[in-house]
C-alpha cells in the first residue's frame, strides 16, 4: 500500500487475505504498528525506497499494489490535481517493477477534465 497512512487500507488487506500474506505499506508518516504488516518511512518519490523494497523482499512480485496517496492539498485545484495524479503516475512505475504480471493495481487519483490522459 503505497501512501498508506493511518493503515486503514493495510487492515482491511489483512482481513481480506490469507494468514501469511506479505502486507507492505510504504509513507513518510509513520503508522502504529500493526502485527504481521511490514512498515517502510519512506518516500514514494524517491528511487531508493524501490531499492530498499527488491533489498527486503528480493524474489518477491506483489499481487496488488495500491495507492491512496494524496498531496498536501491548497487553494490552486490545478495544482493539486496535477500533484495527485503524479503520486498516481509514480505508483505505476511501482507496478512495472514489483508487480507480478496477474496482479491488479488499484490507485486514486482526482476527478479533472484532464482525467482522460491517464485513462486508457
Amino acid at each position: 500500500d503505497l501512501c498508506c497512512a493511518p493503515g486503514g487500507w493495510l487492515q482491511i488487506c489483512k482481513k481480506k487475505t490469507h494468514f501469511d500474506a506479505l502486507i507492505l505499506g510504504i509513507d513518510i508518516v509513520k503508522i502504529l504498528i500493526i502485527k504481521n504488516i511490514y512498515f517502510f518511512k519512506k518516500n514514494i518519490l524517491y528511487n531508493k525506497t524501490i531499492k530498499s523494497i527488491r533489498i527486503n523482499f528480493p524474489f518477491i512480485l506483489f499481487e496488488t499494489i495500491l495507492n491512496d496517496g494524496s498531496p498536501n492539498l491548497g487553494t490552486n485545484k490545478i495544482l493539486d490535481y496535477y500533484n495527485q495524479n503524479r503520486l498516481a503516475f509514480i505508483s505505476l512505475k511501482y507496478c512495472i517493477l514489483l508487480l507480478s504480471t496477474t496482479g491488479n493495481f488499484v490507485t486514486k487519483f482526482f476527478y479533472s477534465e484532464r482525467i482522460h490522459s491517464f485513462l486508457y
